[in-house]
C-alpha cells in the first residue's frame, strides 16, 4: 500500500490533494472534488447546529429543536413573525432574475427550502423564522445554506434573543446579491439560554428573494 502523501494534521482528499484538518467538514469544498465534505454531519445542507465551535460539525441531540431541513414542507419547531411570512417553496421562484431554481437539501426542483419572497412586499418589511428557546452550556456551531440572488437583495440576518434579559444581537449578517448560488454560512453560539431569528430584509423591488436551507 503506498504511503499516505499528506501529514498527521492533515486530510487526505479523493483527488490525493492534501489540506488541513480543520478544512475537513467545514462546510467549503476545499478539496475541489468535496471529498472532504461527504459523510460529514449536515453535509446535504440543512440549518443544522453542531458541538462546540464552528470549526466541528458533530451532532448534538439537545440542539435538535434548532435543525431543520424544510422537507416536510413545514418549519419544523420554528415559528414565522416579521411583516410577512417566509414559505416553504419549490423549484424555480415566481420572479424571473432572483431566488433559487432548486432546494439545497436534494439539490433538485421538488426539494423544499424556506423562502422570503419580495414580490407584494414593501421596502424594509422583514421576515422571520423565530427558533424555540435552547439552553447550551457549551459552544456550538449554527450552520445553514443561503441563496440571496437578484439586483435588489437586501439583508440576511442571524439574531440572537436572551431569554433572560431580552436582549437581541445581531450575530451575523450578509447584505445585497451573492450571485445565483447557494452559499454555506455559519456562526458560533456561546452558551446560554436563547432563541434564533433568521431575518430576511426586503429590498426597493421585487428582484430581491432570499432563501435559506
Amino acid at each position: 500500500m503506498p504511503a499516505d502523501p499528506c501529514s498527521g494534521d492533515e486530510f487526505l482528499c479523493g483527488n490525493e490533494k492534501c489540506i488541513d484538518q480543520n478544512q475537513h467538514c467545514d462546510g467549503s469544498d476545499d478539496c475541489g472534488d468535496r471529498s472532504d465534505e461527504i459523510g460529514c454531519a449536515g453535509d446535504v445542507g440543512t440549518v443544522y447546529i453542531a458541538v462546540v465551535g464552528c470549526r466541528y460539525h458533530d451532532p448534538f441531540s439537545s440542539a435538535s429543536d434548532l435543525d431543520c431541513d424544510f422537507e416536510t414542507e413545514n418549519f419544523c419547531q420554528y415559528s414565522l413573525s416579521g411583516h410577512f411570512n417566509w414559505t416553504a417553496a419549490q423549484g424555480r421562484t415566481v420572479t424571473p432574475g432572483t431566488g433559487p431554481l432548486y432546494d439545497h437539501t436534494t439539490r433538485t426542483a421538488t426539494g423544499f427550502y424556506a423562502l422570503a419572497e419580495a414580490s407584494g412586499r414593501l421596502w424594509q418589511d422583514t421576515a422571520d423564522l423565530v427558533s424555540p428557546t435552547i439552553s447550551l452550556t457549551e459552544k456550538h456551531c449554527f450552520r445553514f445554506y443561503y441563496h440571496m440572488f437578484g439586483e435588489n437583495v437586501e439583508k440576511l440576518q442571524v439574531l440572537r434573543n436572551e431569554t433572560q434579559s431580552g436582549q437581541v444581537s445581531v450575530v451575523w449578517e450578509r447584505t445585497r446579491d451573492h450571485g445565483d448560488q447557494w452559499v454555506y454560512g455559519q456562526v458560533t453560539m456561546e452558551e446560554g439560554d436563547f432563541s434564533v431569528t433568521i431575518a430576511a430584509t426586503r429590498g426597493d423591488n421585487q428582484l430581491g428573494d432570499i432563501a435559506v436551507d
